[in-house]
Order: structure tokens, then sequence, then C-alpha cells
């Protein structure tokens, strides 16, 4: 019985070293992978790389969100110096509105203000500039010193291109030309779910 077991365990060795031999010869001609890829079905190096760059592109993409968040919270920070497109679309007409009003707020009711120009800025898909322009003749100097306070000191910030005061026949008359930011509205979906 003994010799019987022998001749199993001899028998099974030999088998096992075929299989070797088949298994390594047919990877000489071509086919690629070890014995252990054979026996587990894959490449365990490439499986490796492929998992480690799974892992890396996820250490990656955390990054980017936490650097979107970064970004969003500035922007939301600084989201009060900017109007705002609404549903309505563009803001306009209110900041015409605005203007209007606090030229009334120092009595400059005769303060002209047009409905802007809008445009893209250039290089930036969130944001759009309005300029408008503003203008008055025969006016109080003072008036028009508090007009121009009121406006520095307002949340949103207004920015002059340009600002005249000259005289027009014998009354004093006033131009200029302001500036507006606006958050578009591609701005305002992408970040407005936090404000």
């Amino acid at each position: 019985m003994n010799e019987q077991k022998r001749q199993k365990i001899m028998l099974a060795v030999m088998a096992v070293l075929i299989l070797l031999v088949v298994l390594n010869m047919t990877k000489k001609k071509g086919s690629s992978g070890s014995i252990v890829d054979k026996i587990t079905g894959g490449n365990i190096e490439q499986l490796k790389k492929d998992y480690n760059n799974a892992v890396d592109r996820q250490k990656i993409t955390l990054q980017e969100q936490v650097d979107f968040n970064h970004i969003e919270e500035e922007i939301l920070n600084i989201r009060p110096q900017f109007w705002s497109y609404t549903k309505s679309g563009t803001p306009r007409g209110d900041i015409q509105q605005h203007l209007r009003n606090l030229a009334k707020t120092v009595n400059l009711d005769s303060m002209r203000v047009s409905t802007g120009f809008e445009r893209p800025v250039s290089g930036c898909e969130y944001i759009r500039s309005i300029d408008f322009s503003v203008s008055d003749r025969d006016f109080d100097m003072k008036r028009l010193a508090e007009f121009l306070e009121l406006i520095d000191k307002e949340t949103a910030k207004y920015y002059w291109n340009e600002c005249k005061i000259y005289m027009s026949g014998k009354t004093l008359a006033f131009s200029g030309s302001i500036r507006v930011y606006v958050f578009s509205k591609k701005a305002v979906s992408l970040f407005g779910r936090k404000s």
C-alpha cells in the first residue's frame, strides 16, 4: 500500500511539473502572465498598477473637490460686492433704478441714468459687466459730492470709468460712466445653491 501511495504522489508531482512546463512554453509563445496569473485568471502586476492608478485618481478627485469648495467659499464671501442675475434675467433695470434712488436721496432728482450696456468680461464666463452713463446739469456741488459718497459706500462695488464736472454755458454740468460687475446666470446656478 505504501508503494501505491508513493506512485500516486509521484504521478501527481509529474502532472504538476508537466503542467508547469506546458504553461511556461505557452508563455514563451506569446501568452502573457505568470503561472499565478493563469491560476487567478489575471495579471497580478497589471491589476496592482490599475488599483494604484485608481487610488491616485481618487486622491486627485478629492483634492479637486476641496479646491472647488475653497473657491466657492471665496466667491460666496465676495458675492455681496456683485449684482447677480435673477430668475427674471439681467439686473440691469434694478441697478439703473438703484442709481436713480441714490441720486434722489441727496435731492439730485434731475440726474439721468442710462439703461446700461451689458457685455461679457473677456476670459471669464461667470462675470458680465454693465456700463451706465450718468449726467446732470445745474446741480449743487454739495449734493453731487453726497451722491458720489453714497456710491462709494455701497456694498455692491461701482467702478467709475469716467467722471467729469465742467461748465456748460453758465451752469455746472456733470457726466460719468459707472461700471458694475454682475454674476452671470451660469455663476448663479453654479454657486447659488449655498447662498
